[in-house]
């Protein structure tokens, strides 16, 4: 046994499940979590063993909570680059300001360390509950317009979703890897707050602005499958002028 304080201790989540992609180090709080965090989460959620979405929210808390903990206590910077700013809003800084200040007379840390765990655990469950009651939702949406997109056009390129406002870019990209697609989705369909039917081009990947197929190029198919719609939430499908 090892204490991730101890210097040959270097395990992460990868190295501990491979089949899992994060090689950050594991501080003491990714480790706890690594080992009981299924257990927590079957807890704060009622979700069952054999549910999969159990192991789903088991990876999005690391990804979108833990991972940062982890990186941040082991001296792991964010970038390679320079950095443009300072970021001291973190949790790990939050929870580093309930110290004695250094020159305080009281250095008792004991009220500061109460107040962390009071902080650390709120803010954990308020993130568990923004991935199961909106993070979720949002997945199951675009999973199932994945799985009907041959309705919607016949080339699988095209997902329709059911509700406007659904985040999907994120789920989207983990969803195609999960379901093993042979083809890229090229246009997201939806509904705006107006009841307006939109259409966005799918970019490249999370994170650039470059999409998979440039929107003046749309497909005639597409622009009068829009046209359509709109007419018909105006009531006018049956008018031609």
């Amino acid at each position: 046994h090892f204490s991730c304080i101890s210097r040959s201790f270097t395990d992460s989540f990868h190295s501990l499940s491979p089949l899992k992609p994060w090689v950050t180090k594991l501080s003491s709080a990714g480790l706890v979590y690594f080992h009981f965090g299924h257990r927590v989460l079957m807890e704060l959620t009622r979700i069952k063993p054999e549910d999969p979405l159990l192991e789903v929210l088991f990876d999005k808390v690391y990804e979108g909570f833990v991972e940062e903990v982890d990186a941040i206590d082991n001296g792991i910077s964010q970038t390679d680059e320079v950095v443009r700013y300072s970021v001291t809003t973190t949790l790990s800084n939050r929870v580093s300001h309930l110290n004695p200040h250094w020159n305080s007379r009281e250095q008792d840390t004991r009220e500061g360390f109460h107040k962390a765990m009071a902080m650390v655990g709120m803010e954990f469950k308020d993130r568990v509950d923004y991935f199961v009651n909106a993070w979720i939702p949002a997945r199951e949406i675009v999973e199932q317009a994945i799985k009907t997109r041959h309705q919607v056009d016949v080339s699988g390129e095209i997902i329709l979703l059911d509700q406007g406002g659904c985040p999907w870019k994120e789920h989207l990209f983990s969803l195609e890897q999960v379901l093993g697609l042979d083809q890229d989705i090229k246009f997201v369909l939806y509904r705006d707050q107006n009841e307006r039917w939109r259409v966005q081009c799918v970019p490249q990947g999370p994170r650039t602005f470059n999409n998979r197929y440039k929107l003046s190029w749309v497909n005639v198919s597409v622009s009068c499958w829009l046209w359509l719609q709109n007419r018909k939430s105006l009531g006018l499908h049956n008018k031609w002028i």
